[in-house]
């Protein structure tokens, strides 16, 4: 039977998109918390055929110009789950391409949704959910009767289905890919399976919270052993002469690209026909067929048996052993061409352990991450660091093989350094890795980058060194010396480079930049209350988007902006980055439906207390500004861009403003905000 394919939301709960035999013919009404209170069937007539220009990644369609999914119209709301009930249904009966346009009409009617109406109208359920519990308590004090405290609690289960249905429609457009990504990997073709691959890691991106989720977890490894499970019954299908390999069971993740998931075959071999025809069908044919090519092909074999030419011949004979000597002494000749291929394969892998940390010191080469494990392992449980830093979990997210043939692994995982307990988060430091080894089973390159940064230990040529805030290791192997070269990069700005030997000794380490002085003594210290906004007019150091909400902030309509994302983490010197993503509210530009709102991405860091390091935010399309000008008057720039700033060696800070036309504009202020140049 087909596996089922279920709607899995951060809460744990299991949809199972089950068609109709399972309760004795009757409808299932899967949906009930999803759906609006007022209908059960918001689209009984069937789904709509979507335009072609609609694509799953949405690449192609300007969001401005579609009609908005108002789910609170029941006449006219596009319900994405009733479409992803009969993708299932058709999944199940005719199979994955048969379900490509409602899956595709899922997406698009999840990506319609309205996403900050979704937000106000769960604010306003949380506040009546706690006024019906203030209420609630009220008649039990106030001796009401049975009737009025029943009438309170139905009251509330409709608010908590109303909640239900409301964090449904925040998660549709996960949901909505996540459930096709399960289709199309588990029982897709080739051209689905990459297509299913490609809308998994667009749902996590869109939130990557869900993949930490034990239901989703399970519909995923389902989804790619069912994937294994067809590959290796397709190969046992194949006539008779190919090899099939077993199907992948370690680790499902290993078959993410779209060139990894056919199994390799072997060869067939036929060399079998001789003997048979040797032992019993026909014993004096293959004589008969041999004889003539055997009288024709040796006459060398017949010339010692004709007593003609072997007294003219007999001074040539005896040089013609030597020759012979001499052809017996090339294959010895030919030893030294053949022994690079020879020495090539008895040459053993190098071993990854020789790069491992050794309690809590770790090889220039084998950062956290990368060092403890070997190429290619997988887990999903914390791993042991053997006294330095344990890994939570470890995924391999695509396994390639290059042009010359080197195998290239991809990695992303979490480190449990449990430092920066901030505002509700674990402080865990996700990573992004990837390393080459060649045919022969040598490293040959390694890059780690971390979410963030990392403390840590390192071995080096004059004893153990620890290096704060690393963010991305670099290692490659270098043929002339036989050596890994090792660049490691500090978020503070400190670069070192070291040489690792293949016996994993550390042959040379220096720090060739150090750090950059972000603290001047004896100055104001940088407090963000010194860059506050004043109406229209920001200053340049947070300007809007990073201004207009404290920092940290994320939430909905604060009149400045429409939304906010924030993404918070700690260093192990105190400071706080925060990594904004959101949509400012201007709308001047309504023109034929187009709202004109900005989008934006963001980031500043600030110290533990509160004091500016750096900042910057780009826009998604040019926004006209005013900036804080020297004497507090305000400059205006339009069609701006980009914004950064940045702390320089005296202490004081200095701005660029970049416009659409690429023309740089720099503003210089003090730390308490008092801006001295524009230029």
């Amino acid at each position: 039977m087909a596996p089922q394919f279920e709607l899995v939301d951060p809460r744990g709960q299991n949809y199972d998109l089950q068609p109709s035999a399972y309760n004795n013919g009757l409808v299932a009404q899967v949906f009930d918390g999803r759906q609006p209170l007022w209908e059960r069937n918001t689209r009984a007539a069937g789904y709509e055929n979507q335009p072609q220009y609609y694509q799953f990644d949405g690449s192609s369609r300007d969001a401005r110009l579609e009609r908005p999914n108002d789910y609170r119209n029941p006449q006219s709301f596009d319900n994405p789950f009733k479409h992803l009930q009969n993708a299932h249904e058709r999944a199940s009966s005719y199979g994955a391409q048969s379900a490509f346009h409602d899956y595709q009409s899922a997406i698009v009617a999840a990506d319609r949704i309205d996403q900050r109406q979704v937000s106000r109208d769960m604010q306003n359920n949380d506040r009546a959910i706690e006024d019906n519990s203030a209420r609630l308590m009220r008649a039990g004090r106030m001796g009401a009767s049975r009737e009025q405290i029943r009438a309170i609690q139905d009251e509330r289960i409709e608010l908590e289905r109303e909640k239900q249905f409301l964090d449904n429609l925040r998660m549709a457009p996960v949901y909505a890919r996540a459930n096709a990504a399960f289709c199309f990997i588990a029982k897709g073709n080739d051209q689905l399976f990459g297509m299913g691959q490609h809308l998994l890691r667009q749902a996590l991106q869109i939130n990557p919270e869900i993949e930490w989720n034990y239901y989703f977890n399970e519909h995923r490894n389902r989804a790619y052993t069912e994937r294994n499970r067809r590959m290796a019954e397709a190969q046992r299908r194949q006539p008779p002469g190919y090899q099939p390999l077993p199907p992948l069971q370690s680790n499902p993740y290993e078959m993410q690209d779209a060139g990894d998931h056919q199994p390799q075959t072997r060869q067939s071999v036929s060399p079998q026909r001789p003997p048979e025809r040797q032992n019993r069908s026909l014993p004096q044919r293959p004589p008969e067929r041999q004889n003539p090519p055997n009288s024709q092909r040796p006459p060398e074999s017949q010339i010692p048996q004709n007593p003609q030419k072997p007294a003219d011949q007999q001074p040539q004979n005896p040089q013609r052993p030597p020759e012979q000597t001499s052809s017996a002494q090339r294959p010895p000749e030919k030893t030294p061409a053949n022994n690079p291929s020879e020495t090539q394969q008895s040459v053993k892998p190098f071993d990854t352990a020789l790069l491992a940390p050794s309690k809590d010191l770790y090889s220039p080469a084998g950062p956290p991450g990368l060092g403890e494990s070997t190429p290619g392992e997988t887990f999903s449980s914390e791993k042991d660091g053997k006294g330095g830093w344990d890994i939570d979990w470890r995924e391999l997210v695509s396994k390639k093989t290059d042009s010359q043939g080197n195998t290239v692994y991809s990695y992303k995982g979490e480190i449990d350094d449990n430092t920066g307990w901030l505002l509700g988060l674990d402080g865990d430091t996700n990573f992004s890795a990837e390393e080459t080894l060649s045919a022969a089973g040598q490293l040959l390159k390694r890059v780690m980058k971390y979410d963030g940064s990392l403390t840590y230990k390192v071995k080096t040529d004059n004893g153990p060194r620890e290096i704060k805030d690393v963010h991305k290791i670099t290692t490659t192997f270098n043929e002339a010396t036989k050596k890994f070269d090792t660049e490691i990069e500090s978020t503070d700005g400190a670069i070192y480079k070291a040489e690792t030997d293949l016996t994993g000794k550390v042959t040379k380490f220096s720090e060739v930049q150090t750090k950059v002085n972000g603290e001047a003594p004896g100055l104001i210290q940088a407090n963000v209350s010194n860059f506050s906004h004043s109406g229209d007019t920001f200053h340049v150091a947070r300007p809007i988007g990073i201004g207009g909400a404290i920092p940290g902030w994320a939430g909905g309509d604060n009149d400045v902006l429409d939304h906010r994302t924030a993404q918070v983490t700690r260093a192990s010197n105190g400071n706080v980055t925060y990594k904004y993503e959101g949509e400012i509210e201007d709308s001047s530009g309504w023109t034929l439906g187009m709202n004109g709102d900005t989008n934006f991405s963001a980031q500043e860091i600030l110290d533990s207390n509160n004091n500016l390091v750096s900042s910057y935010i780009e826009y998604a399309s040019s926004k006209d500004m005013k900036f804080l000008g020297v004497g507090g008057q305000p400059v205006s720039i339009s069609d701006v861009v980009e914004v950064r700033t940045g702390r320089e060696a005296d202490g004081n800070f200095a701005s660029t403003v970049k416009d659409s036309k690429g023309t740089v504009w720099t503003i210089k202020f003090k730390a308490d905000g008092t801006v001295t140049e524009v230029k």
